[in-house]
């Protein structure tokens, strides 16, 4: 099965709003920007899921802590 790009009837390539917030998403993690929603492809802060990232996320549990009490 081959990949080919979504083309409209006239001919002219389609850019879905998926693809243009994956290309900016990607990026700024190129920057160096945090990401909370990696692809496999590119996690660069070792945490294989959103729930280990987001357990270790400090601004989260200080915020998350400040909102308990």
């Amino acid at each position: 099965m081959s990949w080919y790009p979504r083309v409209l009837y006239d001919g002219h390539g389609e850019i879905s709003d998926v693809c243009l917030k994956r290309k900016i998403r990607n990026r700024l993690q190129d920057m160096g920007e945090e990401i909370f929603v990696q692809e496999d492809s590119r996690i660069d802060d070792g945490y294989r899921s959103l729930k280990e990232r987001i357990l270790n996320f400090d601004d989260f549990k200080n915020e998350y802590r400040n909102k308990k009490t």
